[in-house]
């Protein structure tokens, strides 16, 4: 019940550290505190992966196009246990729709999504909390691919505190090949402009390989 609670008190530069105690879709969401996800993107992206430019997670979610926004949606609202996110929800929804906010909070989910998915106006931490979503939700294979062609330890495609490995450019060239090769560009867009939005550190050399394809 904490966990979300952490993420609203993080820095951004830390937002997607959690717990692996059990991997559902739940705590992969929600759990930040102890490790570290390797996710992240935008999803209006450019003619090519080099030259991108740094993203916020609120630049990157208003860039997700509609469909991709209301999987992100549905995911974080399964996943919200707090009080304190579901009233933000709410609130946001009831500005919107000029109701008052305790009308909001009795939507049905699906229609909560379908409301969130349109709203631009998020603040930082939330909308880090609904792309990491639809990256849990919806392209962990693609992580784990990647991660696995890096050799990062990691569980169910987490990584663990602690990692020192910083991928070299070689290196990530020849993961980046592998994940587009299987998934759509679109979400490799989003997953590459996400993990320089999030770890500066273990992606260090990030810009560099795609520089230099």
């Amino acid at each position: 019940m904490e966990f979300l609670k952490a993420v609203m008190a993080a820095k951004p530069f830390h937002i997607f550290r959690f717990i692996h105690s059990r991997f559902t879709l739940k705590s992969a969401i929600g759990d930040w505190s102890q490790g570290r996800c390797s996710l992240c993107g935008t999803m209006d992206f450019v003619d090519t992966m080099s030259n991108m430019p740094s993203n916020t997670f609120l630049q990157i979610w208003k860039r997700m196009d509609q469909e991709r926004r209301r999987q992100a949606a549905t995911a974080l609202i399964a996943s919200t246990e707090t009080a304190g996110e579901q009233r933000q929800i709410a609130g946001l929804i009831a500005k919107r729709l000029n109701l008052r906010p305790q009308k909001a909070a009795k939507l049905p989910p699906e229609k909560t999504s379908a409301y969130l998915s349109t709203i631009g106006a998020v603040d930082e931490s939330l909308a880090a909390s609904l792309v990491r979503s639809y990256l849990f939700a919806h392209q962990k294979p693609m992580l784990v691919m990647f991660l696995e062609e890096l050799k990062i330890p990691h569980q169910d495609g987490l990584i663990p505190e602690g990692n020192t490995i910083v991928p070299t450019v070689d290196m990530l060239r020849t993961a980046l090949d592998r994940i587009r090769a299987a998934f759509a560009p679109e979400d490799v867009q989003l997953y590459v402009s996400a993990l320089s939005t999030n770890d500066a550190v273990t992606w260090a050399n990030l810009d560099a390989a795609l520089t230099a394809e």
